[in-house]
């Protein structure tokens, strides 16, 4: 087992916090947090010890998990990999380009695997999607979430439309040709409402709103193919294929790819499984470094992401 130690315990981090006291790949060594209060109340609920400092946490595991405020990424990521320990970062990777770009040219003289926490792409909505995702031409989102005092240190760009510029990159096999947005900001100092429209060079369109203060959380993409209609409902873990065109008399009422259901209007559900997110997302860094193997989320995925991220803003 790898040992493994967590900076950062608030929400997001105590999500990983359980999944990684459960885990069989994974030792989890202890964690640490700027507020002293937290330390103790979790350590208490949790029964983890935590470290009264970062220096002595890091020193004793093999992987660091950042769950911090996006502002510090950059300085936990780089102390870790000047250590030689391995690190995965939730989303983002850091605040801009260039200091992604520098921990990206630290890899190169560290032996250290890194990968960014894009959780949609564990997301099983999604992975039941990608079977049947194969030229869209058109990109749907939106993607609201309701306010809180979390992840202010970044605009609704990195803090939530990030996930889908990523899904998009990796939809869309073409560079992009231009892009348009507009903002607002309204309860922060950032952003807080974004709606941008990328133009690929291959004709594919995609138009993407992302809300930070909306009164309700919804997360949602539509993708339109030749022969079909992809909606994948992120936050309640449904797809749906509407088959167009025709394509739904090829099937013959026949599953699709062996888990799927084909009705006779026309449309496909296919199975979604029951996955913890995050666990699948660790549990694919833990067999990138074992094997020494390219993490699912590369680097380059990742600073890809953030000058889009950038260009947007």
């Amino acid at each position: 087992m790898l040992k493994i130690g967590i900076v950062g315990v608030g929400h997001f981090g105590k999500n990983h916090l359980k999944c990684l006291k459960q885990s069989d790949k994974f030792e989890l060594v202890g964690f640490y947090d700027i507020d002293a209060d937290v330390c103790e109340q979790v350590q208490d609920e949790y029964q983890v010890s935590s470290f009264k400092n970062f220096v002595d946490l890091i020193s004793r595991i093999d992987v660091l998990d950042i769950v911090t405020p996006a502002s510090t990424h950059y300085e936990y990521a780089h102390t870790a990999i000047s250590l030689n320990k391995h690190v995965f970062v939730e989303k983002p990777l850091a605040i801009s380009y260039a200091e992604a770009l520098a921990l990206s040219k630290m890899l190169t003289t560290h032996p250290v695997k890194l990968q960014v926490g894009h959780i949609e792409r564990f997301n099983p909505a999604y992975t039941a999607a990608k079977p049947y995702l194969q030229a869209p031409s058109n990109i749907v989102v939106e993607r609201n979430g309701t306010y809180n005092l979390r992840n202010k240190d970044v605009s609704v760009i990195e803090d939530l439309m990030l996930h889908d510029i990523d899904i998009i990159l990796k939809s869309v096999d073409s560079p992009i040709k231009s892009i348009r947005a507009s903002g607002e900001t309204i309860k922060s100092s950032s952003f807080d409402v974004v709606e941008a429209f990328i133009d690929f060079e291959n004709g594919s369109q995609a138009h993407l709103k992302a809300n930070r203060i909306a009164d309700t959380p919804y997360r949602s993409s539509k993708f339109f193919q030749k022969e079909s209609m992809i909606t994948v409902d992120y936050m309640n873990r449904k797809t749906e294929v509407q088959l167009l065109n025709g394509a739904a008399k090829k099937l013959n009422g026949h599953a699709v790819n062996g888990n799927g259901h084909h009705h006779h209007n026309g449309v496909i559900l296919p199975e979604i499984k029951d996955v913890n997110a995050i666990k699948e997302e660790l549990t694919t860094f833990y067999n990138s470094i074992v094997n020494n193997t390219t993490p699912p989320v590369t680097i380059s995925d990742s600073l890809r992401v953030l000058e889009i991220c950038e260009e947007i803003r």
